[in-house]
């Protein structure tokens, strides 16, 4: 089950991938998202 969180600093969002259960035993991804439309 994929989670979405909005978080601005990356220390952050390593912080709470680290705490996923499932980083115990896979893969956790942590990307920067944008707008889809290059004009927003």
């Amino acid at each position: 089950m994929p989670y979405m969180l909005l978080i601005v600093e990356p220390p952050e969002q390593r912080a709470i991938a680290a705490e996923c259960p499932a980083a115990q035993w896979a893969t956790v991804e942590v990307r920067a998202t944008g707008p889809c439309d290059p004009s927003a």
